[in-house]
């Protein structure tokens, strides 16, 4: 039974990085195409991802940058296109977390502990 759970949590693990890579590749996508609904909606996305593993502090800092986001979302004229800083702000927040919680890049010197496909 051991092993049948290690591999089901090894399983899991690669499946959520893989949700991880997904999004952001999405959110880079929706960047380069000026895609802001869905950017936004990618974005949401990445941060029930990692929401989890937030802290409190870092709930309620994001929750702010989302809300000043989507605030400005709303407010938009359909000619005046997305504000871009905005977004890419949330991002990077959502993406320092990540990286903050060991989820972009492994943590330590050992590199046997690389996400392997």
């Amino acid at each position: 039974m051991g092993d049948q759970e290690s591999f089901e949590t090894w399983n899991m693990a690669k499946a959520y990085l893989q949700r991880i890579d997904s999004l952001l590749t999405h959110c880079a996508f929706c960047h380069y195409h000026d895609m802001g609904s869905q950017w936004y909606k990618t974005l949401l996305n990445l941060y029930k991802e990692i929401y989890p593993k937030m802290t409190a502090e870092e709930k309620k800092e994001c929750d702010v940058k989302l809300d000043l986001l989507r605030n400005a979302k709303n407010s938009l004229q359909p000619k005046k296109g997305i504000n871009s800083k905005l977004y890419i702000d949330v991002e990077l927040y959502l993406r320092s977390l990540l990286e903050k919680k060991g989820l972009l890049t492994p943590k330590g010197d050992d590199p046997t502990k690389a996400y392997r496909n």
